[in-house]
């Protein structure tokens, strides 16, 4: 089976922008130990392998490998997932779309298809308004017909 492995550059100061390659499953972990677009996603390729970890064991070798918050001490795979049971859950879910084939690609770029058409539509109405809107209040100055400079 092939499975997604993205290419991501962790922004973490000026000199220091290390490169990586990561599970599909493991890049919301990855940006809740580096968050604000710190983790910055460059491409994607895709591995073979025999098979899918399980959920827990996963779950667990992220915990170790990415720690915790500091402020809140919680695991980064706690947030990104949530914890005990529904976080091997939702793990799971992300593991099972981890698979790379064609028809799940196809329904991916659908209902990325999907939102960016409803955000353009949204964006139209809001734009719409504000034209709507800036009609309504323009003013118009009484020009002098003898005024040559009007």
């Amino acid at each position: 089976m092939k499975i997604i492995v993205h290419d991501v550059v962790v922004d973490r100061g000026a000199m220091t922008k290390p490169s990586k390659q990561v599970w599909d499953w493991e890049l919301p972990v990855l940006q809740s130990k580096f968050p604000g677009g710190l983790v910055h996603v460059h491409g994607r390729t895709f591995v073979e392998r025999d098979s899918l970890p399980e959920a827990e064991d996963e779950f667990m070798r992220l915990e170790r490998q990415y720690g915790v918050e500091e402020d809140t001490k919680q695991a980064h795979v706690h947030l990104a997932y949530d914890r005990g049971d529904k976080g091997v859950k939702l793990l799971q879910e992300a593991l099972d779309e981890a698979e790379w084939n064609d028809k799940a690609e196809a329904a991916k770029a659908v209902k990325a298809a999907r939102v960016a058409a409803a955000k353009a539509a949204k964006a139209a109405k809001a734009l719409e308004a504000v034209e709507a809107k800036s009609v309504k209040t323009a003013k118009v100055d009484k020009v002098d017909p003898g005024d040559p400079f009007a």
